[in-house]
């Protein structure tokens, strides 16, 4: 009735995908961007995650701060249109899970299932990882609850450049989420690791200053002491 409503984009956003409408959730994503509502720097994350990922990967995300920025940059952006974005949250749905596990030839779980396991997304994702048998890679975002991926998952290194990362320094807009964009940053902090590591072994000295320093500006923007400290001396040790 009225498409311009003040905070409707994010509720139609979550109909529009759960009824597998990606043509409207289309439309609505470029309504929504067109009002500059959405975190820049959780626009970035998304786009680093969305090119973390190898072709045509199905990817499960949890929550909104991981999930619709994805959405609106396949969208609005046509970036990375090849990934699936599955929501954890969204397969409680009986009638999103049906199509998910329809589209996918993921058998459905028994209604036994959720009389032992009510509203159990690990024990629906242990199904769903159990029982999936194409040949897309999968993954789960780093954003998600640890239980629930990593029996089935393991950490893999980001490609550097291929990333947006300059806004981990350089912030051009007055960031509205920042709280949120400095606390989902920190699933940078792992990949690093590895990625410094790697640097360090090709003699890439350079490149492995710019994610170390990278690293400490996330630890201490995070505001954690103990972060920061363990962030400022596991490099310092891996220097030596």
């Amino acid at each position: 009735m009225n498409p311009d409503f003040e905070g409707i984009h994010a509720t139609m956003i979550t109909y529009t995908d759960c009824i597998f409408d990606f043509e409207k959730r289309k439309e609505v994503n470029k309504k929504w961007f067109e009002r500059n509502e959405m975190s820049p720097g959780l626009l970035n994350y998304g786009y680093n995650v969305l090119m973390s990922l190898e072709t045509d990967a199905i990817i499960f995300t949890q929550h909104d701060n991981d999930t619709y920025p994805l959405w609106m940059i396949q969208d609005v952006k046509n970036i990375r249109t090849d990934v699936t974005v599955l929501s954890f949250d969204m397969l409680l749905v009986k009638s999103y899970r049906d199509k998910v596990f329809e589209k996918y030839n993921i058998k459905e779980l028994e209604d036994e299932f959720y009389e032992s396991n009510p509203y159990s997304l690990e024990a629906v994702l242990t199904h769903i990882l159990s029982n999936y048998t194409g040949n897309r890679p999968v993954y789960v975002g780093l954003t998600a609850t640890p239980k629930y991926y990593q029996k089935h998952m393991f950490n893999t290194a980001l490609v550097d450049n291929l990333f947006h990362l300059d806004y981990l320094s350089i912030q051009l807009t007055d960031d509205k989420n920042q709280s949120n964009v400095n606390y989902q940053n920190r699933n940078y902090l792992k990949c690093f690791e590895i990625l410094y590591k790697y640097n360090i072994s090709k003699n890439q000295i350079d490149k492995a200053d710019k994610i170390s320093n990278f690293a400490v500006l996330i630890a201490e923007n995070s505001g954690d002491i103990e972060l920061i400290a363990k962030v400022k001396q596991e490099y310092k040790k891996q220097k030596r």
